[in-house]
């Protein structure tokens, strides 16, 4: 009877491959790579510039002896298990190992140990995976770079500054931001400036408020000098009783009395012996939430300057915030959905845009000045679609916007193979996407899985870095949850600290498309309660 094959491990370390035999009993052979096993030559650049940045790969010459034995096993073995270490190093490895001794797809498999116990390399070796190819791009294009930089910019450095300097991809750069930083430090021009605040009243409900002087006629003015602020001051007494209302004049009052209950329609409760205790205002940004005023927002234009706190404390007599929407759904999901009972929460927009809002133990965190929570901003890639103003950003993969962006490239890809997506022939959306996905469609499938995995990564520095006990998802997200999950989930688990992800239950928004009306309701009570 022919003898059963032995499956072959590879491991880095030979000390680990001692320990993992003894673990997995004589079925396995474990033999350590001893680390990389193919590299570029260090005689000469080896990457191709003019032919998209192209490597070539070359056997690592020390390595002859153990090379040869590898080759020798993993043509014996039944299976191979690539079992390199967790991360983009030795993912990259991995992949090396299987180019290098010509494994099959069939043949091959990636696992990897988080720890060296009995337990943990047994279910390892039980669940294997493929080679994560995003890994193994993340560490070719590191190692290229570091090539390049290297090899091109070293040899600058010792015919101009002086021999034995070198250049890395990183000290580089940041030495260029120093002596970009220290130019402008000694270009500085020292300028006089000045702040005007007043304290003003109600002449009707004779209720004061603090008022920042932003500008006239919508236009911002930073006043340079004290006459200018004198001047300033006697145009705002001359207009008297309009001084509440000088930024509202070019506003359609007729908007803003719809955006807030007259007391009209409120007549009978209030003949009740009811009263207004609070007004929220739910607002996308940017804002001064202090001030309750919209600073330049770019989805409604010609509001700049516009205290909507202050309106409606005039118009409704009662107390009023303003939040940024992200913040003010952020505070909904934990009064009233799915961020109930959780000390600290996380809300994500995942909507037009990617925002973040933050409630720990039921109060906003806003940071130093209301920024708090523009993860969106993140770059999570140096190429992908474009959000925030930023190619490969985090909004770029993580929203609606950004999701359209993923089909069109996809689809344009599809195109070209000849293999054009039914789904491209209208307007791209998520919703169109989602659709298509759930009937079948690889290459909508396929914009899912990257933005899925774009998420998981982010979740993974989310959970890292604030330890939350709660993340909702909103909008797109909670509408096609069954798209996202499975994908997200297996990257997050790969990237986070376990005992962090094992405490944070991560799930759909609950308030869906009522979640603008429980914002403001939120907001009102927070007012309500401040005053």
């Amino acid at each position: 009877m022919a003898q059963a094959k032995k499956d072959l491990v590879i491991v880095e370390s030979p000390a680990k491959a001692r320990t993992i035999e003894k673990y997995l009993g004589g079925d396995y052979k474990v033999i350590a790579s001893m680390g990389h096993l193919r590299d570029l030559p260090k005689s000469k650049l080896g990457v191709d510039i003019e032919h998209g940045f192209t490597p070539e790969y070359i056997p690592v010459a020390a390595r002859s002896d153990v090379i040869n034995e590898l080759k020798k096993r993993s043509k014996e073995a039944g299976t191979v298990y690539l079992a390199t270490d967790p991360d983009r190093e030795g993912e990259a490895i991995s992949w090396h190992l299987k180019e290098l001794l010509k494994i099959s797809d069939e043949k091959a498999r990636r696992v990897t140990f988080n720890e060296i116990t009995k337990k943990v390399v047994q279910e390892s070796i039980a669940n294997p995976r493929d080679i994560d190819q995003d890994l193994v791009d993340a560490q070719q294009a590191r190692r290229i770079l570091d090539r390049i930089v290297g090899y091109k910019l070293s040899p600058l450095l010792w015919r101009k500054v002086r021999r034995g300097l070198s250049a890395g991809r990183v000290q580089s750069v940041a030495v260029r931001m120093v002596d970009d930083r220290e130019k402008e430090i000694q270009a500085f021009e020292a300028q006089e400036y000045w702040t005007l605040d007043a304290d003003l009243t109600d002449e009707a409900t004779h209720k004061t408020f603090e008022a920042h002087y932003y500008g006239k006629d919508g236009k911002k003015v930073e006043p340079t000098s004290g006459e200018q602020v004198d001047g300033i001051i006697a145009d705002v007494r001359a207009e008297g009783d309009k001084a509440l209302y000088r930024y509202a004049e070019k506003f359609d009052h007729v908007v803003l009395d719809d955006l807030l209950v007259s007391e009209e329609e409120m007549a009978e409760g209030l003949a009740q012996g009811r009263q207004i205790l609070g007004v929220g205002i739910s607002s996308g940004g940017p804002m001064d939430a202090e001030r309750g005023m919209l600073c330049n927002p770019p989805n409604l234009p010609g509001w700049s300057g516009l205290s909507l706190t202050d309106y409606a404390r005039a118009r409704l007599h009662a107390p009023a915030l303003l939040e940024n929407d992200a913040n003010a759904c952020a505070l909904a999901e934990w009064r009233f959905g799915a961020g109930r009972g959780s000390r600290l929460l996380l809300f994500l927009t995942f909507g037009t845009g990617l925002g973040a809002g933050i409630v720990w133990e039921g109060r906003i965190l806003r940071g130093a000045n209301g920024n708090a929570g523009e993860l969106g901003h993140w770059r999570m890639a140096d190429c992908g679609p474009a959000g925030y103003g930023k190619i490969g950003s985090f909004e770029g993969f993580c929203s609606g916007g950004g999701l359209a962006q993923l089909g069109r490239l996809y689809g344009a890809a599809c195109a070209q193979r000849g293999e054009p997506a039914a789904w491209m022939e209208g307007e791209v959306t998520a919703k169109s996407l989602a659709e298509a996905a759930r009937a079948g469609d690889a290459a909508a499938q396929a914009v899912f899985r990257e933005s899925a995995r774009t998420l998981g990564r982010g979740l993974a520095l989310v959970v890292d870095l604030l330890n939350p006990d709660c993340i909702a998802i909103g909008s797109v997200y909670a509408r096609s949850e069954d798209l996202f999950a499975q994908e997200m989930r297996r990257v997050l688990e790969r990237e986070a600290l376990p005992q962090s992800l094992a405490a944070c239950r991560i799930v759909p928004a609950q308030l869906g498309d009522q979640i603008g009306d429980y914002a403001a309701l939120s907001l009102a009570v927070e007012a309500a309660g401040r005053a």
